[in-house]
């Protein structure tokens, strides 16, 4: 039995190794050539927030201005935090939204490393139903967010780029409703009401002239 189990974590480890030398690689033909510099992009993204769709003007190889658009249907939340005073509940978010950000390389020989930010409209909800069938929202509806992140990846050059981000939006937090004034204190106080959201982000493009 223990032989079996020291294989099963020898092919894990190869597959990780493996893993890693695919990715290498693939960031290699990515950014290891000299590629001619484009001035438009187009680009689809996934996130928290939902599918995006994004227009980028290269200004420089450093700079670039980029309009996104963006959104999630009501779907059921993959995460459910512990809320104090919340037993057990099911969320199910959806989210409409549209920003205009920067990206700015500031390093000449990895320009690979990017500092994103820029502001964003929109609304997010989140609904929180219990097993008692109250229903508590928290909306995010306010004046424009502010946003600051790192990305790797989605350079300025010809062809299919593609690129991850990290990052904080910035906002005065949500409004909160439901039938249990306790309940809505503890939502407030729990990471489903933050007025600083994480995002991480996944995005592949096309830049061209």
């Amino acid at each position: 039995m223990s032989n079996g189990f020291e294989n099963n974590l020898k092919k894990i480890k190869m597959k990780k190794i493996i893993f890693i030398i695919l990715l290498f690689g693939l960031f290699k033909v990515n950014y290891g050539q000299e590629k001619e510099f484009a001035e438009y992009g187009i680009s689809g993204a996934l996130s928290p927030f939902g599918i995006s769709l994004s227009m980028t003007y290269n200004k420089t190889n450093k700079t670039s201005f980029i309009v996104s658009l963006g959104g999630l249907p009501k779907s059921n939340s993959l995460i459910t935090p512990k809320i104090k005073n919340i037993n057990e509940y099911e969320m199910s978010s959806e989210s409409s939204w549209m920003g205009v950000f920067v990206n700015h390389r500031p390093f000449k020989e990895m320009e690979w490393i990017r500092v994103n930010f820029g502001m964003a409209i929109g609304s997010i909800e989140n609904t929180l139903k219990e097993t008692s069938g109250d229903e508590y929202k928290v909306l995010y509806n306010n004046p424009p967010s502010g946003y600051f992140g790192l990305g790797i990846g989605q350079q300025t050059k010809k062809g299919l780029v593609f690129g991850v981000d990290f990052g904080l939006i910035y906002g005065p937090g949500p409004i909160i409703t439901g039938p249990d004034n306790s309940k809505i204190e503890s939502i407030s106080n729990s990471s489903v009401a933050g007025k600083v959201l994480p995002n991480i982000q996944f995005s592949l493009g096309f830049n061209f002239d």
